[in-house]
């Protein structure tokens, strides 16, 4: 899952895509039924800006 979910977001990094483009394009929607998460101390998002910032993601903005 980690592997597919950091292809497709290195897909759309080299796409030049920001990171609200990659939000909105949602890489994780797969997995979200079982394991996406809102709250708590590791959500979903966490794992899209993680593999974004892993990737070096020096094109895209990513915050809180």
């Amino acid at each position: 899952m980690v592997t597919i979910i950091r292809d497709r977001v290195q897909a759309m990094m080299k796409k030049g895509m920001t990171l609200e483009q990659v939000k909105a394009a949602r890489p994780t929607e797969d997995w979200m039924a079982g394991l996406g998460k809102t709250t708590g101390p590791w959500t979903t998002e966490h794992v899209r800006r993680g593999r974004i910032q892993e990737l070096g993601g020096e094109k895209v903005k990513v915050g809180k």
